[in-house]
């Protein structure tokens, strides 16, 4: 990773140099080039600054078991060593990929979270990293979003500690297309956080975001005639195209939130019980 000062100009009688080497970059008269900041990264994929703090993110996008957060103090002085090839996450890298994996190099800063190759709910092949949200919406304030290409996934962490995992795929529902591939994200000068899929789409993320994500009830293409009852569920979420029909009752006994998307319709009753037994506390 470079850094450079694009408004000065160190080098004029090189037409391919145009820029300054700022003074305190780490290797500034030491081996190796001036303009380096940060090395050891394989192949970063979308980084981005926290516009309140100004600490770096960087998706790093790994080769046979692992994508990985990377994460640099808004007070660091650079210098920092993320492991590459010796190490692919926190694990050695391993044989017959054309590296040489060994220990952690001297000074080897670990990402602030990883995850694994697979189809699995928290696991992909293709990180994109995202940003810290900073938006309007509260319940999301402090996170930071990121997500996988490969298995189209939408996550989030604690910003700077890599704590407090959420899987956001199933609670972020567009009004019109459907988020794929996701290939970068994107902010506005009001900090709205916006999702860029492979195919042209972009997605504002909007409010109300408070749903816990993975529901343990999914009600969605379905349409309630008589009686219908479910208890003893954390979240549920409802539709898209569900009906309760004139006559209809849909009891729910839920112990943090229902979310209704798009599509459903309640003509007859609806019910919600709160049971506090199974209240949990939101990310």
């Amino acid at each position: 990773m470079l850094r450079l000062d694009v408004d000065g100009d160190d080098f004029p009688a090189d037409p391919n140099r145009n820029y300054a080497i700022p003074p305190d970059n780490p290797f500034v008269g030491l081996a190796g080039r001036d303009e380096i900041w940060a090395y050891g990264l394989r192949n970063p994929f979308r980084s981005s600054f926290d516009r309140a703090t100004g600490d770096l993110y960087i998706g790093d996008v790994g080769q046979s078991n692992r994508e990985e957060i990377d994460y640099q103090g808004a007070a660091g002085s650079g210098g920092d060593n993320y492991g590459w090839k010796l190490r692919e996450g926190t694990l050695q890298t391993p044989p017959g990929t054309n590296c040489a994996g060994g220990a952690p190099p001297p000074g080897n800063v670990e990402p602030i979270y990883e995850y694994s190759h697979g189809g699995g709910a928290s696991q992909g092949n293709s990180v994109t990293g995202g940003y810290v949200y900073r938006g309007p919406e509260t319940a999301i304030q402090g996170r930071y979003f990121f997500a996988d290409f490969v298995n189209e996934r939408i996550w989030s962490i604690a910003a700077a500690t890599g704590a407090n995992f959420t899987d956001w795929t199933t609670a972020f529902v567009p009004d019109a297309g459907t988020i794929d591939q996701i290939v970068s994200f994107g902010e506005d000068g009001f900090a709205n956080l916006y999702i860029v899929d492979l195919g042209g789409e972009v997605f504002r993320v909007e409010g109300p975001v408070g749903f816990v994500p993975c529901p343990d009830l999914v009600l969605e293409n379905d349409a309630i005639l008589g009686i219908e009852i479910f208890e003893h569920c954390r979240n549920i979420l409802l539709g898209p195209d569900l009906m309760v029909a004139a006559g209809g009752e849909l009891r729910l006994g839920v112990g943090n939130r229902v979310v209704m998307r798009g599509g459903t319709t309640i003509a007859g009753e609806l019910v919600v019980e709160i049971d506090e037994s199974l209240q949990q506390t939101p990310p």
